[in-house]
């Protein structure tokens, strides 16, 4: 809890409100039912609604691969002087890739949430007429939407960027309430009724699966390879990085001799403030991995 406290204060409460509802009532429900209290701003384009997903996958090496994904509807072009506004609307989505052995999947959960509330912030930036109001975002993850609204969350986001994923939802979710707008974070049954939370499960797919390439085997991580941004936040995150990459050996006893010196650190991903959304492609058949795609456990 030490890098938590770190992060966000250990008196920090969470500024937006958290809805979840009994689950056999939720698991019945499509988009329209869970949108409907708010139409009427969606309508008056004043609300922003995004659905974030986490998922990770198991390689053959036995490496955990995350992914996110975030997926919203927008006014597809911008319209022509003497046009029509007919409010037509499609479909988007933002892929992340995230890494392996960087976090669990309650990591990517998180992550995608605070994707979503960057494109919120986007939004409110870049459309400041008619004034934002209202954001909401569903997500399947009942354990990260608990832990914010208890102030009891226990994930960081993965090891692959800084900020933390934790720092930037409290961050971005203190900003949009400071300038007037509501945040709500619903929770949505994964895999069911909502067809946004399958586009962004689709998404949080790609994002893992543009990862499956062919790689060697497993080998020992050491403190020299972290990502330049874990390393800027310093020997805490560091250290986080170590025990997520060098889990599976660390439970079993295994102990490893650390490099002193490496020309340059990896790469880390893309920044949640600098991202640009990634079509999205169909899975290959044969990705060379476990046939085990795990999304959150409590959807």
């Amino acid at each position: 809890m030490r890098i938590i406290n770190a992060t966000i204060g250990s008196n920090r409460v969470y500024a937006g409100s958290v809805s979840i509802g009994e689950e056999p009532v939720v698991a019945l429900m499509n988009d329209a039912e869970h949108l409907d209290n708010i139409q009427d701003l969606i309508e008056a384009e004043t609300a922003a609604v995004f659905w974030a997903d986490g998922g990770m996958k198991t390689d053959h090496n036995g490496e955990d691969v995350l992914g996110a994904g975030v997926a919203w509807r927008e006014k597809s072009g911008e319209l022509e002087e003497g046009e029509v506004d007919e409010g037509v609307v499609e479909w988007k989505a933002e892929s992340f890739e995230l890494g392996r052995d960087t976090g669990s999947v309650h990591d990517s959960e998180l992550f995608a949430i605070a994707s979503a509330l960057r494109l919120a912030m986007e939004r409110m930036r870049k459309r400041p007429e008619p004034m934002l109001k209202f954001v909401q975002i569903l997500s399947d993850s009942q354990t990260v939407l608990r832990g914010l609204g208890g102030n009891t969350i226990e994930h960081l986001g993965p090891a692959v960027s800084a900020p933390w994923a934790l720092q930037q939802v409290y961050d971005f979710t203190d900003a949009l309430v400071s300038g007037g707008v509501a945040v709500e974070l619903v929770w949505v049954k994964g895999h069911a009724l909502s067809d946004g939370n399958q586009r962004a499960d689709a998404a949080a797919r790609e994002g893992w699966r543009r990862q499956m390439g062919v790689v060697g085997e497993r080998r020992w991580g050491r403190r020299c390879e972290v990502p330049e941004q874990i390393a800027t936040m310093g020997t805490d995150a560091i250290e986080e990085w170590y025990w997520r990459k060098n889990k599976v050996g660390l439970c079993n006893g295994r102990e490893e001799g650390d490099d002193v010196q490496v020309e340059g650190r990896l790469a880390a991903a893309p920044s949640l403030l600098s991202s640009e959304p990634v079509p999205l492609v169909g899975d290959d058949d044969d990705d060379g991995s476990i046939d085990m795609d795990i999304s959150d456990d409590d959807e």
